[in-house]
């Protein structure tokens, strides 16, 4: 039997709401409306006009097959215990709600790009839920579930950011030169992953400012009607009056991933040369694209030898404190820099304010001339190892 139970109307949000929920999940009755209010309220900021006058949200038992987005009524799997820490089922409402905009709002024959765009938009939403809730910044805390989902357990000491809940619950990492356009149902998380975290990327890059004009303009060029991944990729770049198909036409065809890494970083002192009152020390710096997709930050060719483009950032630090930041069109297998300063260069680092999201690996990302002691990456994984097993330890004694 469902329990019909009045949402109350939100003051920011453009709708009403109403909850059909299961007996079971009538305790989250509170936490399901005011997610489905933040949501509305947020998607009708950013992305215009609700496509319905109420929404009915409908539990489910968790498990169940998902239904179709229908206008004006979302289906959400619910368990029965869920951690008040963990916001896994406020993400499982934004997403839904997410879906109403992109989905059936508008349509999107490519599914790809309605489950990309709602697993990035919830990120934003479930930022601001958490913080209002526990005045920290994070996505939510990390939630792992027993005895076949039954018993959850929510790890207060992990706070995963919007990047890291969208690469870890999406596989991104395991998968990462997934083809979105793949038929195949088993990767579509992986998909939906990408995408999300192809967002993130360009927010980071051109400014959210930027890229929430990109959505509104499509939401309202594309409302009610069909819109391809296409379509949306020309109203972005058309929002932020630059051309961006540079950056879409990979994530949206083939099997494209991006990865950068610092090669190799080396220092020598030149004999008998002097920078100023001290002796001169050549740094050369090599920095590799290992993906197989440049980030370049347009799509003009490069003339000759010149670069064009200056989307891949990179920061040296040198002995005496001072910092360089070159930039790079990231086209080219490897770039090396070469210094010859009175100081050495002690650590390089490619893109050190992590824009790209979409990095594979940024264990890679920098490196640096001071030897650790400890033994380097092995015995610090090591030691996280430990410290990680004997958190668990007190977290299951404890709580």
């Amino acid at each position: 039997m469902l329990l019909l139970l009045a949402g109350g109307a939100n003051p920011g949000a453009a709708a009403e709401t109403s909850l059909q929920l299961r007996p079971e999940h009538q305790r989250h009755s509170a936490r399901v409306s005011e997610a489905a209010n933040e949501a509305i309220a947020l998607c009708t900021e950013w992305f215009g006009a609700p496509p319905f006058e109420r929404l009915t949200v409908e539990s489910a038992p968790a498990g169940s097959q998902a239904a179709g987005d229908r206008p004006g009524h979302v289906v959400v799997p619910m368990h029965w215990l869920q951690p008040a820490r963990s916001l896994m089922l406020e993400a499982d409402v934004t997403r839904a709600v997410v879906r109403q905009w992109w989905g059936v709002g508008i349509v999107l024959p490519d599914r790809f790009l309605a489950d990309g765009i709602a697993e990035y938009a919830h990120t934003r939403m479930l930022e601001r839920i958490y913080d209002r809730r526990f005045q920290r910044e994070a996505y939510s805390t990390y939630e792992v579930r027993f005895f076949g989902g039954l018993l959850p357990w929510a790890i207060r000491a992990l706070r995963l950011d919007r990047a890291t809940a969208v690469v870890t619950l999406g596989e991104f990492r395991q998968i990462a030169d997934v083809d979105v356009r793949s038929a195949d149902s088993s990767l579509q998380r992986a998909q939906a992953a990408k995408i999300a975290t192809a967002l993130i990327t360009l927010e980071r890059y051109i400014g959210w400012p930027a890229l929430q004009r990109g959505f509104s303009l499509a939401a309202e060029r594309y409302r009610g009607k069909t819109m391809t991944a296409a379509d949306f990729a020309q109203a972005v770049s058309d929002a932020s009056d630059r051309d961006l198909s540079w950056f879409f036409t990979p994530v949206f065809n083939g099997p494209s991933h991006w990865d950068y890494a610092v090669e190799s970083l080396t220092t020598e002192a030149l004999a008998n040369t002097t920078c100023g009152s001290a002796q001169c020390v050549r740094s050369t710096v090599v920095v590799q694209r290992n993906g197989n997709t440049p980030f370049t930050g347009t799509s003009q060719e490069p003339a000759g030898s010149f670069q064009s483009g200056r989307a891949v950032e990179i920061e040296l630090q040198f002995a005496d404190g001072q910092v360089v930041s070159e930039r790079w069109d990231g086209r080219s297998e490897t770039r090396q820099l070469v210094y010859d300063a009175p100081s050495p260069v002690i650590r390089a680092t490619v893109d050190p304010r992590q824009v790209l999201a979409l990095d594979l690996r940024r264990l890679n990302n920098s490196r640096s001339t001071r030897v650790d002691a400890s033994g380097g990456k092995l015995s610090w994984t090591a030691r996280w190892t430990i410290w990680f097993q004997d958190l668990l330890m007190t977290h299951a004694v404890l709580y």
